[in-house]
């Protein structure tokens, strides 16, 4: 494995080109990634990522597993979601790099996070979900640590969108059970 902390380029590399076969290859390959990296990349599957770059990694997958279905863009954007949440990562130093995160991908990743908290809820979901070889879901722990981060970077702005109550509403619940 390499030191993501030393190779900091080939993040760059990829998220300037915006190269989603690139990126999970390092997400994959390397340990050690730095956490303001990894709100890079969150950034950039969530809204910063283009059709074509979305397309290009839907086909090197279908080349590369020809027996699985074709992914949609949806399916990629999760499993590239999951590989970033299970990478090692230290709580401040993450809570610190996720403020610079936009308040539209802070909800859609609180959104995901919570879609990801009612699958852990309910077993058989876990088990019929489409994932490619090697791919992992996180955890339930994993999901609770990212999602105690995202609040703890921008609970303010949070409480006062008034669109945003509802969501806040739903993890609230989603605790209590």
């Amino acid at each position: 494995a390499v030191s993501g902390r030393a190779e900091e380029g080939l993040f760059q590399y990829a998220l300037s080109r915006a190269d989603l076969r690139v990126m999970r290859a390092v997400l994959s390959g390397m340990c050690d990634i730095a956490e303001d990296c990894l709100v890079k990349c969150l950034e950039l599957v969530l809204g910063g990522a283009s059709k074509a770059s979305l397309d290009a990694f839907v086909t090197a997958c279908a080349i590369e597993e020809p027996m699985r279905p074709v992914l949609d863009h949806d399916q990629v954007r999760r499993d590239l979601i999951d590989l970033i949440m299970i990478q090692p990562r230290e709580h401040r130093l993450l809570v610190a790099s996720l403020r610079s995160m936009s308040l539209r991908d802070t909800l859609r990743f609180l959104k995901y996070c919570r879609s990801l908290l009612h699958m852990h809820a309910l077993p058989a979901l876990a088990k019929k979900m489409n994932k490619p070889k090697g791919a992992k879901t996180p955890d339930m722990t994993c999901v609770i640590d990212w999602t105690c981060a995202v609040l703890d970077a921008h609970y303010a702005s949070l409480v006062l969108a008034p669109d945003c109550r509802k969501l806040l509403e739903e993890l609230k619940e989603i605790v209590k059970s």
